[in-house]
């Protein structure tokens, strides 16, 4: 479910369906006049799942936190106990940032960089100078991202990775021949540039999200689902976020509050626990690591998506051989579709 409003500024949804064969887009709904009528946005998700086939619907999932949407998720997951829901990842990503960008310390610095990305930026003579001195004509400090979000924090890493060419620019006779050397925002820009508190506040608050903006950045890219490999990115994640700081808790456990927040908000559901158990890529992988969250969660999927105790027994028994690695799974797959397959295309598993 893809909410946008348009230039009319009427409030649309966009309705797409994900299968093996691709995103396939449905059709759309004009929202506008009821977005706190419960009962009626109720009727409107029950029609496309009906027309999609309840039983071929895995999971909801939305592409906002609007308030309207939660009590209508909660009155569908009554009618429908078997569909999981879940904000998508990208969007749970973006919050994550807007959350971390939101912190005083950060917000902070990330003010100064964007100011001082735009004082480069707006002002002709002082770009030229700056591509001068990084030796490209067409060097910017300026890095898109498809999501609004990261881009505060691309600025951020790319002013860290031109700290060398910034600071030689800013002491050099070219700036202080330089006209906007002798304005209020070149001297202010002069200065954040060689304060030396700048950099090692930007230096803390890159390190906070590196790993998260190159998650931001791979999703969607290699076209492969990404509900096989969150559960474990995450963990990847915040692992990274913990050792950029040394294993500081004062450095590294704010952040993981906040990432956890949405994690535990939005994003997660057992799907991304069953989806991690069933893909060969991690779990061939000696640094597997089964927790009861794991176990716990390929059994609520299991016993959500079949209600025939029968093929729960068949897929019970099919997950003891997948895990001796047997049968149908014997050496774990050959080298290659342990790391090309994922959850979706472990064969024997067919039946879910």
């Amino acid at each position: 479910m893809d909410e946008w409003v348009d230039g009319n500024d009427r409030c649309l949804i966009n309705f797409l369906v994900d299968c093996p064969d691709g995103l396939v887009y449905l059709r759309s709904a004009d929202i506008t006049d009821i977005p706190g009528n419960t009962a009626a946005l109720q009727n409107l998700l029950d029609g496309v799942i009906e027309e999609v086939g309840q039983q071929n619907v895995v999971q909801v999932m939305t592409c906002s936190i609007t308030s309207w949407m939660f009590p209508v998720i909660k009155q569908i997951r009554k009618s429908h106990m078997h569909i999981f829901w879940a904000v998508s990842a990208s969007d749970c990503m973006g919050l994550m940032l807007e959350k971390i960008a939101a912190v005083n310390d950060i917000r902070r610095v990330l003010d100064e960089a964007t100011g001082l990305v735009g004082f480069v930026h707006n002002n002709a003579a002082v770009l030229k100078m700056f591509r001068d001195f990084t030796g490209s004509e067409r060097e910017n400090l300026i890095k898109p991202s498809k999501m609004r979000s990261a881009i505060p924090f691309l600025i951020l890493e790319s002013i860290l990775s031109y700290k060398d060419e910034l600071k030689e620019m800013f002491t050099s006779l070219e700036w202080k021949s330089c006209f906007w050397s002798k304005k209020v925002e070149g001297q202010e820009a002069a200065g954040l540039v060689k304060s030396s508190s700048f950099w090692k506040r930007a230096g803390m608050a890159s390190k906070a999200t590196t790993a998260l903006i190159r998650v931001v950045d791979k999703i969607g890219v290699d076209n492969k689902p990404s509900i096989g490999f969150i559960y474990e990115t995450m963990d990847q994640i915040k692992e990274a976020i913990q050792y950029e700081f040394r294993d500081s808790k004062s450095g590294h456990i704010p952040l993981w509050k906040l990432i956890d927040e949405i994690w535990d908000g939005f994003l997660h559901s057992p799907l991304h626990a069953a989806a991690y158990y069933l893909n060969p890529t991690f779990f061939y992988n000696r640094n597997f690591h089964l927790d009861t969250e794991v176990s716990s969660g390929l059994q609520c999927s299991v016993i959500r998506m079949e209600n025939d105790q029968r093929i729960q027994y068949l897929i019970n028994k099919q997950a003891a051989q997948y895990c001796r690695a047997d049968g149908d799974f014997e050496n774990g797959y050959a080298e290659d579709e342990i790391n090309n397959a994922h959850p979706g295309k472990v064969t024997s598993f067919r039946i879910l």
